[in-house]
């Protein structure tokens, strides 16, 4: 019998050059998750998603993903003028990826929103998952250093913008900060948040499960 089909074509339109191409998806309803971690990290069997979340156009190499807030307007284009003339090696990235093409993809995402100053909720994030990444393989120094910005633009995104616009419950970025706080070691931050997790009247009894034992392990070292 034939292995089952794992991925699929998705149709996409460039933001930039508007060229017309298809790339590989997973299909959601094959992918099987063995575990999930506490700072909302999900390992799966194969074909994760986060491989293939960021779009890479094959004509021009932008890379982007549906939650890119704005659209390109024509001083955007400007500012990634220099990412266009420079950037090689990006044609493969509509088939199946690895880990390290996933890795690079985020790279050329965090770039692109950097250049054009994406929302930091927006930022946060690709850091974040960008760190997930690295902790894939074993790289615990990337894996940190991601953890790190991610942590930064978070922070910066709680105090100055509507993150929640961008999908992100208050909660959710509760549960971030503090496990991140606690995987830097950085004990005042992971204290401040994991209070404030656990007064959070919107927090999942589970999460606060978690969240609890997670604390209670860091502060018996």
């Amino acid at each position: 019998m034939k292995n089952p089909k794992k991925l699929y074509d998705k149709k996409i339109t460039c933001l930039n050059c508007h060229t017309y191409f298809e790339t590989k998806k997973p299909i959601l309803n094959r992918l099987r998750i063995i575990d999930s971690e506490t700072d909302g990290h999900k390992i799966y069997k194969e074909n994760s998603p986060m491989l293939y979340e960021v779009n890479v156009c094959p004509i021009c190499g932008f890379a982007f993903d549906d939650r890119l807030n704005n659209p390109l307007y024509e001083d955007d284009i400007k500012k990634l003028l220099s990412y266009f003339q420079t950037v090689k090696n990006f044609e493969q990235y509509c088939q199946e990826r690895t880990i390290q093409d996933a890795i690079r993809i985020s790279k050329l995402a965090i770039y692109i929103a950097t250049t054009i100053d994406e929302p930091k909720t927006l930022r946060g994030a690709q850091y974040l998952k960008t760190s997930w990444l690295y902790r894939e393989i074993n790289d615990k120094e990337n894996e940190e250093i991601y953890l790190k910005k991610s942590k930064e633009f978070l922070e910066d995104a709680f105090e100055n913008e509507d993150f929640e616009y961008f999908g992100l419950r208050l909660h959710v970025l509760y549960n971030i900060l503090s496990e991140t706080s606690r995987k830097l070691d950085l004990y005042e931050d992971a204290a401040k948040y994991y209070s404030k997790l656990f007064r959070c009247s919107t927090t999942p009894n589970y999460m606060k499960q978690k969240a609890q034992n997670n604390w209670l392990d860091y502060n018996n070292r």
